[in-house]
């Protein structure tokens, strides 16, 4: 009788600390994801960014050709 009754606690115990540790994994499991999904999206802000920088130097140095080929123009030409 009295090893049916440690059986039995043993195996409540044993069930109790399956379920604690699923909720555990289940919580480590969404945090994972939800960093996952921050990491996505900062990743793409910094993408964006990279993208806006390039382009804005690339209209930079455009401008700036523009504005010497002005000035050689008017250099050179009738005032």
């Amino acid at each position: 009788m009295i090893f049916r009754e440690e059986l039995r606690k043993a195996k409540l115990e044993q069930e109790r600390i399956r379920k604690e540790y699923e909720q555990k994994i289940s919580a480590l499991t969404d945090e994972l994801s939800l960093l996952r999904e921050k990491l996505s999206s900062q990743e793409q802000m910094m993408k964006s960014a990279f993208e806006y920088a390039a382009d804005l130097e690339e209209r930079m140095k455009n401008f700036q050709n523009e504005i010497e080929d002005n000035h050689e123009r008017n250099k050179y030409g009738y005032h």
